[in-house]
């Protein structure tokens, strides 16, 4: 099988440690980033940031689209997880995680 090369490539002024492309318009990007707290929505075709959301406290690593592109996730080392709607784009909910170090199974 011969090795395959990307179709399109951006430089970020934020490496990101996840992204996740809009399920059905395909034309935007969600990213988190090790180095901040941010949420980022980029174009795909010029790497342009369309949109940037603050609801962390620590670093973003890792997002992700829901399967309908209507809002996508986000979680952070702050132990949460949040949900953002992609219109207006305002957070839609936060989950804390557990804090005490116990786990359960």
């Amino acid at each position: 099988m011969p090795a395959s090369s990307p179709s399109h490539t951006l430089t970020l002024p934020h490496a990101p440690s996840s992204a996740s492309l809009h399920p059905t318009t395909g034309d935007r990007f969600v990213t988190g980033a090790v180095g901040d707290p941010w949420v980022r929505v980029y174009g795909l075709v010029d790497g342009n940031e369309l949109e940037l959301y603050k609801g962390h406290h620590g670093p973003v690593h890792t997002v992700m689209y829901s399967p309908d592109g209507e809002m996508y996730a986000s979680g952070s080392e702050d132990g949460t997880i949040r949900l953002w709607q992609t219109t207006p784009g305002k957070s839609y909910g936060l989950w804390q995680g557990q804090t005490n170090g116990n786990s359960h199974s």
